[in-house]
């Protein structure tokens, strides 16, 4: 979706007398189906001190003009106010920064909105841990590793491909921006419109990565080791849960060639013994802020591949690895 297509804000006001919503949001909509406009505003985060549970989301273009798409919305029932409620972006607009490429590990990295603090309280990051195990049953999202942090999230995953990467993060988003906001009264975007995708190499690279997702929170000063952060994939792996459990040992072991869980949870042990004895805790920009990591033949060969979507990237030599950026 381009960037022009989107809602900064847009204002909803109800009508009592004729139930019906009026949306008025700025920015150029031409070329947008009904569908898509439903499929927007079905998704999209409603922040008011009232509850909009009467508002469905059969809706349709009313006009156009001087720059504003006018869309209105059907109420089941009458039980809107004459007051004015807000919509934020964010979550409704969910993009990714990468590629879509079926099969490909991929890490994900989203932020909280503005990078504030929303997920200080295990509590709240819980809620997503929630939303992240049914991704996976709605999408078979497959999960290889993850950590939720106070302002962000790290995500590892194999690419189901068919979108259904976007829509799980989707899913994750819209629902958590709605239970968080409403639970801490709050009216504004829980998350960065835009998430980044990486995609990672299924050698050594990926134990690199699994390791740096490890070890997030110990670069970060809150804990001494990974297993005292309990939000994360790591402590999932030493505390395996029969049911609501994330992460896919199957495929993790696959991927990294191990024969069991076993052998793959003492390695992962060891590396992080020898980055915490070696005190090499710097933050390996490249695994967030790239399309693609690995060694120079795949790094050239995912360049190729989102030349169309990504164009202008280099390859760039980083510490072991060439990271597209």
């Amino acid at each position: 979706m381009n960037s022009e297509h989107k809602f900064s804000q847009t204002n909803i006001t109800g009508h009592v007398a004729d139930s019906t919503v009026q949306a008025v949001g700025g920015g150029n909509l031409s070329g947008w189906h009904h569908g898509f406009i439903g499929a927007y505003l079905e998704s999209v985060s409603i922040m008011s001190q009232h509850r909009l549970s009467a508002v469905v989301s059969v809706c349709c273009v009313v006009s156009n003009t001087a720059g504003s798409t006018h869309v209105q919305l059907i109420a089941r029932t009458g039980s809107l106010t004459s007051r004015s409620y807000h919509v934020h972006g964010g979550t409704d607009m969910l993009k990714m920064h990468g590629h879509g490429i079926a099969g490909q590990v991929v890490h994900v990295t989203q932020r909280c909105y503005n990078k504030q603090f929303f997920l200080q309280k295990e509590a709240d990051r819980r809620r997503w841990l929630y939303w992240l195990y049914q991704a996976r049953k709605r999408y078979g999202l497959r999960v290889l590793n993850y950590v939720v942090t106070s302002n962000h999230v790290h995500l590892l995953v194999l690419d189901p491909g068919s979108d259904l990467l976007d829509a799980s993060m989707r899913l994750i988003n819209t629902r958590t921006t709605k239970e968080l906001n409403r639970y801490h009264k709050r009216r504004c975007p829980l998350w960065e419109a835009d998430f980044q995708a990486t995609a990672i190499q299924t050698n050594a690279h990926l134990a690199r990565c699994m390791n740096y997702i490890d070890m997030n929170m110990v670069r970060a000063g809150e804990v001494k080791h990974p297993k005292q952060w309990r939000c994360s994939g790591y402590y999932e792996s030493l505390h395996p849960s029969k049911r609501g459990g994330r992460l896919d040992h199957a495929s993790v072991r696959k991927l990294l060639q191990f024969d069991s869980t076993k052998s793959l949870q003492l390695a992962r042990d060891s590396w992080i013994t020898s980055k915490l004895s070696n005190a090499a805790l710097g933050r390996e920009s490249y695994w967030s802020d790239s399309i693609a990591v690995g060694d120079l033949a795949f790094a050239l060969k995912m360049k190729r591949a989102m030349a169309y979507t990504q164009p202008g990237r280099r390859a760039q030599r980083e510490p072991g690895c060439f990271a597209v950026r």
